[in-house]
């Protein structure tokens, strides 16, 4: 068994994501308004095995936000090994991020026991996203 436990490594992704804060509309000609970010990684999983996977989340506003949820989308690594063999749980609360901060929370993070061999040691990318408001 210690054989079977190649290391499956969830791959970094960053992006931004929609938040719930009231302002005017947005100027054309200006730059984008700021966002938060999510990483993960996570490894030693193989098929059948469950684990946590810490998320960090980059506030990169000037005022703190209160994250209410966050979701991933893990995507196909290789042929042969599909994105739905790899689940992640998505978290939902009240996560509150200090103006330009930085803070954790911790996803269950499994691989179907049904997922083929060729998910050992994969690397898979994983699409974050999340809503927060103003806090």
């Amino acid at each position: 068994m210690a054989a079977a436990v190649v290391a499956a490594v969830l791959a970094v992704s960053a992006f931004a994501f929609a938040m719930e804060i009231a302002r005017p509309a947005p100027d054309p000609q200006r730059a984008a308004p700021p966002v938060f970010h999510i990483r993960g990684r996570v490894s030693g999983l193989y098929p059948g095995k469950a684990g946590t996977m810490s998320l960090k989340i980059r506030n990169s506003y000037r005022f703190p936000i209160s994250v209410r949820q966050v979701a991933s989308r893990v995507g196909s690594p290789a042929v042969g090994c599909p994105g739905r063999s790899v689940t992640i749980r998505p978290w939902r609360g009240r996560l509150l991020v200090p103006a330009h901060g930085r803070r954790r929370i911790a996803v269950r993070v499994r691989m179907r026991p049904s997922a083929p061999s060729a998910c050992i040691g994969a690397r898979y990318p994983i699409a974050y996203s999340g809503r927060a408001v103003k806090a």
